[in-house]
């Protein structure tokens, strides 16, 4: 550890004293954001968290069956917890804070190696992605897991792929389908190395120099075996190698969402793709037919609490008859076609959006948090806009995180 801190110090891409004030001016608006909600009850999974994380700091190390993750986090916020002898819910939260400033440098260190020229702005938009910043004000393992991906992110842009290696299997720790991001590493690496050769003798000769991808896959495979499945706690709510496309769909319903100006502008160019590839137009046939068949809302945390969870509202409200399926169907399939007319930043950064699938189709439950680290690698890989639009973007991002935010707050409802 003491070795990658020496690294990023060495190799301090970018970091101006503007790119410092900004991640301190965050840290005053999370700090006030925090005061504001001090007096905000345990939301959701924070009454599993932080009831954990207490019985860990006070030495009984019995792990809550309702928990899915790895006690990795918990553990964490315990030891901190028992070094500096706090326990409050809002010292747990401003942890988490710590953690999200963590996230937002390795996003802006990234976006900065990847050459780009308006990191601020695009780290900005990151910040305020709605479906992000709640989460970074609450006692949540995703914050954690997205900073340690996206620092796994920074070494493999970084060609650092020892050290990328090793931060994917700290984020498998934290939380454990992010193999799939370590996979995405090891391909995107070779790839890079081999000039998009493939050969079982070079692939061999790879991993034996950078093992640490390796170690990670069979640590992972030794984990799930003794496990017998993925999910640590609450298995029935999470069952094994189990194929569910509803969060793909989701997550396609809020991309659009999110980011309608970047689709809308792309409409010229999708309007030529069709016209250039004719089959593209079965394709939309074939999808339809799969979306009616396997878009359902069956999961029991998805079901109920409707007037709390707006997610689960929207869900109900989407699936409750065939009609409503074809309403919702039309924003996807058209973020998927808009989606292949977006540039990425290299030819091999498609792979972001199959290992996203993979990601996605393991879990049930649709949720909405899952969708941190895609949403993330999105925004680092894609090409920039034009500026009015990435404005706009950022704006339509700051007004719905305020809205979650005040929501939260007010513990009315949550996302």
């Amino acid at each position: 550890m003491l070795n990658y801190c020496f690294y990023l110090q060495q190799n301090d891409t970018g970091m101006t004293a503007k790119n410092y004030g900004l991640l301190s001016l965050l840290l005053l608006l999370f700090a006030a954001a925090l005061y504001f909600m001090r007096n905000t009850p345990l939301q959701v999974d924070e009454k599993d968290y932080y009831p954990q994380i207490i019985r860990f700091a006070s030495g009984d190390y019995t792990v809550d069956p309702n928990i899915s993750a790895l006690p990795t986090y918990h553990a964490l916020q315990a030891c901190i917890s028992k070094i500096t002898g706090i326990t409050d819910v809002v010292f747990f939260r401003f942890i988490n804070v710590l953690f999200a400033l963590m996230a937002i440098a390795m996003f802006l260190r990234t976006d900065k190696a990847l050459s780009n020229d308006d990191s601020l702005l695009k780290t900005l938009q990151f910040t305020f992605l709605p479906f992000i910043f709640p989460y970074f004000l609450l006692i949540y393992t995703d914050v954690l897991s997205m900073m340690l991906m996206l620092t796994a992110f920074y070494f493999f842009v970084k060609k650092n792929y020892q050290w990328c290696g090793i931060f994917s299997i700290m984020g498998c720790m934290v939380r454990q389908n992010n193999i799939m991001w370590l996979g995405m590493f090891l391909v995107l690496s070779y790839l890079e190395i081999s000039q998009g050769g493939v050969g079982i003798k070079g692939f061999v000769a790879y991993l034996k120099k950078y093992w640490s991808f390796a170690a990670g896959v069979l640590l992972f495979i030794i984990f799930v075996a003794l496990n017998k499945g993925i999910a640590v706690g609450d298995k029935s709510m999470h069952p094994p190698f189990s194929i569910q496309l509803g969060n793909v769909y989701f997550f396609l319903f809020l991309h659009f969402i999110l980011f309608l100006p970047l689709h809308l502008s792309n409409a010229k160019n999708i309007f030529h793709f069709i016209s250039k590839y004719k089959i593209v137009l079965l394709g939309v046939a074939l999808f339809y037919v799969v979306f009616m068949f396997t878009f359902h809302n069956t999961h029991p945390y998805n079901t109920q609490w409707g007037n709390y969870f707006l997610r689960n509202r929207l869900l109900i409200l989407f699936s409750c008859t065939n009609v409503h399926k074809i309403i919702f169907f039309l924003p996807v399939c058209y973020a998927v076609l808009s989606l292949c007319v977006t540039p990425l930043k290299s030819k091999y950064f498609w792979l972001m959006y199959a290992t996203a699938f993979l990601f996605l189709i393991p879990s049930w439950l649709i949720e909405q948090r899952y969708y941190m680290i895609p949403f993330a690698f999105f925004l680092l890989m894609k090409k920039e806009d034009k500026k009015w639009m990435e404005v706009v973007t950022l704006g339509v991002f700051v007004l719905m995180s305020a809205f979650f935010y005040l929501m939260i707050r007010s513990n009315t409802h949550f996302i």
